[in-house]
């Protein structure tokens, strides 16, 4: 982590650590070094290709896409990470010894993953999703805070704090009116009052003053919005959200490496 990370007023901007299961941590001790005269890359395409046989819910003309940024993924993270090497077989090593019969008496709690068995795709996804994580940590590690300051100043729009909203309500069945109530949406009650009535909520956070919306409700009742006032929340300080934006330019960051990898592929 770079120091410039120390002096933001305090904050500390730790990776997130990703947590690997024992079935990985098994993929990683049957793992065996590449094969002679096969160059890390090649054999990780191989092992992408070949799992792909066991591909679940990809388009078949989606395939050839998906597996270019998975070789591209994987390939980055052998170069970050040479001693955690990726192949099929020992992939399927460790599902096999995941799925095998538990000994007569033993314990099969922790074990399962659900209601829904493990198959070996997911077990897949699994470990490039971590992969893509771990790259993800690593860019945000390394980033400066000039920078991400920087980022910060560019997308103020995604930073910016909950308007607060009057709102009138009116309940309405069969042409008649039920009830009627004035509502303040704001950055303490957005997120509960969303959880109780999403639609009506939702609706309400698009208007802006002397805008009117219906909502209509599966029982055929319907509200009557209209906004009175709506003052603009502004923007967030940069100390309150530097961590969210380091982020976001890292995963920023990663998907540009990702698509220049993939155009790299031979």
């Amino acid at each position: 982590m770079r120091a410039g990370w120390l002096q933001a007023d305090g904050w500390v901007l730790r990776p997130v650590i990703a947590v690997v299961g024992c079935v990985l941590a098994a993929v990683l001790a049957a793992c065996s070094p590449a094969t002679v005269g096969t160059s890390p890359s090649a054999e990780i395409a191989g092992s992408v290709q070949s799992l792909y046989a066991y591909a679940e819910g990809i388009r078949p003309e989606d395939q050839v896409r998906h597996q270019a940024r998975d070789i591209a993924v994987l390939s980055w993270s052998a170069e970050l990470n040479p001693d955690e090497p990726f192949s099929a077989r020992a992939l399927e090593t460790a599902y096999a010894n995941s799925t095998a019969p538990a000994a007569p008496g033993a314990s099969t709690a922790g074990s399962s993953h659900g209601a829904r068995v493990m198959s070996l795709w997911d077990l897949y996804r699994e470990d490039v999703e971590r992969r893509e994580q771990q790259l993800r940590d690593h860019i945000q590690q390394e980033l400066p805070l000039d920078e991400v300051r920087a980022h910060f100043e560019r997308h103020q729009g995604d930073f910016t704090r909950q308007d607060e909203i009057t709102v009138r309500a009116a309940e309405w069945e069969n042409g008649r009116a039920l009830a009627a109530s004035e509502v303040l949406i704001d950055a303490s009650n957005v997120r509960m009052l969303q959880e109780g009535d999403d639609a009506v909520i939702s609706a309400a956070l698009t208007l802006t003053p002397g805008q009117q919306t219906t909502v209509q409700r599966p029982d055929g009742r319907f509200v009557v919005l209209e906004c009175l006032a709506r003052k603009d929340g502004g923007v967030e300080n940069f100390d309150a959200v530097a961590q969210a934006a380091a982020s976001q330019l890292a995963t920023e960051r990663f998907e540009a490496e990702v698509l220049r990898r993939v155009a790299a592929l031979p």
